[in-house]
């Protein structure tokens, strides 16, 4: 880390008045040098006195936000957090940011929008947000549509966009709908799935799982059976984003059947479940009590946990997962959770649940509906 810089921060503290002195005759002297030393020493230093006022002269040059936005400069995630820091000084930091684009090499404007991504709601930037859609770089329109889409989650607009050619565009208009539960946006994400492109399929499945839809069962089987290899590297990708236990088994098959793309994006989205797994299981084990009736399994869980999400349960026979068709939330004193299954299959079945509380399974047998 340049000590000049970090010398200077710590001068504010005790003697401001020197130290804004030669924080000006540096400027004065070598703003570039001063620039490339505080771009690198900022990500280390907290915030205070003295890191305020080399963040405020950061963000009155321009050269400094090309600077920052650079990654052969800073990593992705400390451009982020330091231009989180500069949005402080700066609350029109994302709108100045679009304003380097021009003149930008792709690789270089993809990186802005990816900062802007991460630090604006993109409200006040549609107009020049709009405009990047016909970027010659495939890299910048795809940004430039998730971040429209992250700001309007307007439908009928992500629906303009599955016309594109470019199915980068058409994968970052599905994947700004992440999160939205729609019975319209539950439909254009089951249309999506069968899109040609992989990568929009394999974001219209984990937008299906993020609303909840448990029909994304059907669309991931068919993609992690496909024949071709980006299809089922795409799949345990997806899978991979939704960190989901439920998908153990079908991840390890593919690490030990699979080689290339197929088999890293396994072994990826593995570590992330397994991760999740582990911090699950740190958790006390919720205690299940459950009753199959005909097509209708009544859950209850202690303690009680409201609004559990679809995806949160899941039925199996032996390895074979049994559809849900819907899940409902009954009573008010004595609550409990009402799955209703596809087509319930004779003898036991296994119930699982898993929440951020913890997690919790019993053996079911068929009762009297």
């Amino acid at each position: 880390m340049p000590a000049r810089v970090l010398a200077l921060i710590q001068d504010f503290e005790h003697q401001p008045v020197l130290a804004s002195g030669e924080l000006r005759q540096w400027l004065d002297a070598d703003r570039a040098g001063f620039i490339s030393e505080a771009i690198e020493t900022l990500p280390h230093v907290a915030d205070g006195p003295g890191s305020l006022h080399v963040l405020r002269a950061i963000c009155a040059d321009a050269d400094a936000l090309q600077t920052l936005t650079n990654p052969a400069a800073l990593s992705e995630e400390a451009a982020i957090g330091l231009a989180r820091r500069l949005q402080a000084v700066e609350p029109f930091l994302d709108a100045r940011l679009l304003d380097l684009l021009d003149g930008l090499a792709g690789w270089h404007a993809s990186r802005v929008l990816q900062i802007v991504a991460a630090i604006s709601d993109g409200k006040r930037i549609m107009s020049p947000l709009a405009k990047l859609l016909r970027h010659q770089d495939a890299r910048v329109r795809s940004k430039a549509a998730l971040l429209i889409g992250q700001s309007n989650r307007n439908l009928w607009w992500v629906e303009q966009q599955m016309a594109e050619s470019d199915a980068r565009v058409r994968a970052n208009a599905v994947q700004s709908l992440w999160g939205t539960q729609s019975r319209q946006a539950c439909a254009l994400f089951r249309a999506a799935c069968a899109d040609p492109s992989h990568r929009v399929a394999a974001n219209a499945v984990v937008g299906l799982y993020r609303a909840g839809d448990q029909r994304l069962s059907r669309a991931l089987e068919s993609m992690v059976s496909s024949g071709d290899e980006w299809c089922r590297a795409a799949a345990a990708w997806a899978m991979g984003e939704t960190r989901d236990p439920r998908y153990v088994r079908v991840l390890a098959q593919l690490i030990r059947e699979s080689t290339g793309a197929v088999r890293q994006n396994a072994i990826r989205a593995m570590v992330r479940v397994r991760k999740r797994l582990q911090e699950l299981q740190q958790q006390p084990p919720l205690r299940i009590w459950a009753d199959l009736m005909g097509s209708r399994i009544e859950v209850r869980l202690r303690p009680w946990i409201p609004a559990l999400p679809p995806m949160a349960f899941l039925v199996r026979q032996g390895d074979t997962e049994v559809g849900i068709t819907s899940v409902q939330c009954r009573g008010v004193d004595d609550a409990f959770y009402e799955l209703y299954i596809v087509n319930p299959p004779d003898g036991e079945l296994t119930v699982s649940v898993c929440s951020e509380s913890g997690l919790g399974q019993q053996v079911v047998r068929r009762g009297v509906d």
